[in-house]
């Protein structure tokens, strides 16, 4: 038996609750035999099971606790409230195994508990043997106990934000979000996750349009993702990522609007849905959106994929900064494995400069700010001279079917004059 309940498309006070089920039974919890096409089915409201009681006509978010097997309902409405009631922190719980049963009963499972701190349930997401429930200013930890209270609430902190409700993903039992000032996350404990990138995302972030943000994971290359839109875009256009593995980040321009990882598909997909011509008359006159498949193949469709890696500036560690380098060669350490082209290359630019802060350049007599080279599967060395007191190295890649990995290269310099 396959069985999913959904919320239908919310609002400021939630949307109905939805149930669906693969065998096309009027009564999902009592299936036939006999399993028909999963696209003649039709999802149902779950007030209008057989059965049914108390179900609440609305919720912000609902979920499944899958060892114990309750429905949940995040921001719904109250236990016999009436339709137009609705309370954006309150929890309920359907009766374990029984998701028509929201009645509390001395009989049943069924519950509910309320949120003490901030003024709305944001997001919940299931992590290890909790579910982990986001407000606008606190983090709280439910967890199933079993006894006569069914569940618990603890607090885990206070004073913290999450800036959209998919802004949180999950990986290695690990949960990490973006909040509205500075990325976190939990792993038994909450914290601030040092980020390097914070100038160029939360300097240039619309975050009237930050219900848009997305987040997921790309598991192949043990990275978090967030899709974000910019200061000046009113859609998602731009991506930074958190290599937990490595420990680093990086950032870039991609418009997606959502993104899936899973084990079941061999890569992530994501999709892009085209801004409306018409905003304002026309919110929803907009043309199909498109699905992409990542991490497969070399090439951006049919046009090359950009890319580079760039060092910050470095220098000699001595005498404060005030020695010259003069560079002789480089040794590259750099892998084709899985390019299409014939002969592989990528672009060597050394960029040095004298001063932090200064254009890249090492002094006023020369006229080449940025000393460019290549090379490719068997390239041994490559004889290239630069001086300045600092120089950053900056690999790149342009070219049709091109897939490079880099290794730790060397650079052969030696402390240099003035003049």
């Amino acid at each position: 038996m396959n069985i999913r309940v959904e919320v239908g498309a919310t609002n400021n006070t939630g949307g109905q609750i939805y149930i669906w089920t693969r065998n096309g039974s009027d009564d999902p919890l009592d299936p036939p035999v006999s399993i028909t096409t999963a696209l003649s089915t039709r999802a149902i409201l779950l007030s209008d099971m057989a059965g049914a009681t108390d179900v609440p006509e609305s919720a912000m978010q609902i979920l499944v606790s899958q060892n114990d097997k309750h429905l949940l309902a995040f921001g719904c409405q109250p236990y016999g409230g009436s339709s137009g009631d609705f309370d954006p922190l309150l929890i309920r719980w359907a009766s374990q195994d029984d998701p028509v049963m929201w009645e509390p009963l001395p009989t049943n499972s069924a519950g509910f508990l309320r949120v003490s701190r901030g003024s709305k349930i944001v997001r919940a997401i299931p992590n290890r043997q909790e579910v982990l429930v986001y407000t606008d200013a606190s983090l709280y930890s439910l967890q199933f106990t079993g006894t006569t209270d069914v569940f618990a609430l603890q607090e885990l902190a206070d004073n913290i934000s999450i800036i959209s409700p998919r802004a949180v993903t999950t990986t290695n039992n690990i949960s990490y979000w973006m909040g509205i000032d500075k990325f976190y996350m939990y792993d038994g404990r909450v914290k601030p996750l040092p980020t390097t990138v914070w100038q160029y995302v939360y300097k240039d972030i619309n975050v009237f349009q930050a219900d848009q943000i997305v987040s997921g994971t790309n598991e192949g290359f043990n990275e978090v993702w967030w899709f974000y839109p910019s200061a000046t875009s009113n859609w998602n256009d731009r991506y930074v990522i958190y290599n937990y593995l490595a420990d680093c980040w990086y950032f870039g321009t991609i418009v997606r609007t959502a993104w899936l990882d899973t084990s079941l598909r061999p890569y992530p997909y994501a999709a892009t849905t085209p801004p409306p011509a018409d905003p304002v008359n026309a919110p929803f006159d907009q043309d199909p959106g498109i699905l992409y498949q990542h991490e497969f193949g070399v090439n951006d469709d049919e046009a090359p994929m950009v890319s580079y890696i760039q060092s910050n500036d470095f220098d000699i560690q001595q005498n404060d900064g005030e020695t010259y380098m003069l560079t002789r060669r480089l040794i590259p350490d750099i892998n084709f494995t899985g390019s299409t082209a014939q002969a592989p290359e990528v672009d060597l630019a050394i960029r040095s400069r004298n001063f932090p802060g200064s254009q890249f350049q090492t002094d006023p007599s020369d006229n080449q700010r940025v000393i460019e080279t290549s090379f490719g599967l068997f390239t041994n060395q490559v004889f290239i001279r630069a001086r300045g007191r600092q120089l950053a190295l900056r690999v790149s890649s342009e070219d049709l079917g091109v897939q490079w990995q880099l290794g730790s290269p060397r650079l052969d310099a030696r402390p240099d004059g003035k003049q």
